[in-house]
C-alpha cells in the first residue's frame, strides 16, 4: 500500500470553488490513488495569503482491495477508513512540544526479510512529510538499525537542503519504537545535529487519557484506541464500501425523526387540551358572571317603584 503526502499552497477561495480546486489538485497529484484526503493547515499571512493544505493519496495493494471487496459484498456496516499517518497528528499533545520533530515508527510489513519504518516530519503539530523506509534484515538487528540511522540522516540533509529547517538547527527525533528497537537505534552516534528522545506506549496512553484494559504493544493499537476514545471521524468514506452504514444511519435518523415528531405531536395535543380546558373554564366563569349580573338586574328592577 503506497501513501503519498504533500503540503501544497493553493489560492484562497471558499465554498464550492474550494472543493472543485482541491478535487482537481488531488486528482492531478495522485492520479492512481484509490483514497484521497485533505486538511486545511493554515493561511499564509504574507504575499497572496494562500491556503496551505495537507494532501494524502493512498494506492491500495491487491490484498487490501480484496479485503475491502469482501466487506463491500457482504454488506458490512463500515463507517469509513483511517490513515495511520494522519492519525499521528493526534499524538502531539502527548509528545514533547518541539516546534519541529521527526517521529520514527514501525510499519506493518509483509516480508520476514525486511522491516519497514515510517519517518514523519511535523511542524507546529502539523504533518509536513512522511516516508517509509524498507531495511534489509538479512544480517542482524544491528545492521537493520544502521540502515535506519542512515535514512534518518538523509532526511536531515533533505530538510536542510529544502530549507524546511534552519541551517545548523537541531533535528528532534522521537522514537515510537519498542524499547529494544529504540536502544539499538540510539547506539549510533550522529554525524549531524540530531537529538534523540523516546516515548513509551504506556506513557502515550496515559497522556492521551486512554482507558485500556491491557497495555498497548504497538502504535496502531494506540491510534485505534484514540479513535474510539476521541470519536475521531474517518478520513476516507468510499461510497460503495460505506453504503450499508449510510443506509442504516439514514434509517435510524428517520426512525428517531419519526419518534421526535410523534413526541412533539403528543406534547402539542396535550397543550391544546390544556388550553381548551382553560378556555372552557373561562367560558364557565363568564356565564356565571353574566348570570349574576342578570339576577342583580332583576332585583334592582323589582325594587324600583312604579
Amino acid at each position: 500500500m503506497g501513501t503519498e503526502i504533500k503540503q501544497e499552497h493553493l489560492p484562497h477561495v471558499t465554498g464550492k470553488d474550494r472543493e472543485l480546486l482541491l478535487a482537481r489538485k488531488t486528482k492531478s497529484m495522485f492520479p492512481a490513488a484509490d483514497l484521497l484526503w485533505n486538511q486545511h493547515v493554515r493561511r499564509e499571512k504574507t504575499g497572496r495569503k494562500d491556503d496551505v493544505f495537507l494532501l494524502i493519496g493512498i494506492t491500495l495493494c491487491p490484498a487490501i482491495k480484496h479485503i475491502l471487496d469482501v466487506l463491500e459484498s457482504s454488506k458490512n456496516k463500515v463507517k469509513g477508513l483511517y490513515s495511520v499517518t494522519a492519525l499521528q497528528q493526534g499524538l502531539n499533545k502527548a509528545l514533547p512540544p518541539f516546534p519541529q520533530s521527526l517521529i520514527i515508527s514501525r510499519v506493518l510489513e509483509n516480508s520476514k526479510k525486511k522491516k519497514s519504518f515510517r519517518q514523519s516530519f511535523f511542524q507546529d503539530g502539523k504533518l509536513v512529510i512522511s516516508r517509509v523506509n524498507n531495511v534489509s534484515g538479512a544480517y542482524s538487528d544491528s545492521n537493520e538499525y544502521d540502515q535506519l540511522f542512515d535514512e534518518i540522516e538523509r532526511t536531515y540533509q533533505f530538510l536542510q537542503g529544502s530549507k524546511q529547517m534552519e541551517a545548523g538547527s537541531t533535528l528532534k527525533v522521537i522514537s515510537l519504537l519498542s524499547e529494544k528497537e529504540t536502544k539499538l537505534l540510539f547506539n549510533h552516534k550522529p554525524h549531524y545535529e540530531i537529538d534523540f528522545s523516546y516515548a513509551s506506549f504506556e506513557e502515550l496512553a496515559v497522556k492521551l487519557g486512554l482507558r485500556l484494559s491491557k497495555p498497548c504493544a504497538s502504535l496502531p493499537e494506540i491510534l485505534g484506541n484514540l479513535v474510539v476514545t476521541k470519536q475521531i471521524k474517518p478520513h476516507f468514506k468510499p461510497a460503495k464500501l460505506c453504503e450499508a452504514h449510510r443506509i442504516d444511519a439514514t434509517k435510524k435518523s428517520l426512525m428517531y425523526g419519526s419518534a421526535l415528531v410523534l413526541l412533539m405531536s403528543f406534547i402539542f395535543s396535550g397543550w391544546l387540551w390544556y388550553d381548551a380546558k382553560l378556555i372552557e373554564g373561562g367560558f364557565s366563569d363568564l356565564e356565571l358572571n353574566i348570570s349574576n349580573i342578570e339576577q342583580r338586574s332583576l332585583l334592582l328592577a323589582e325594587g324600583v317603584p312604579e
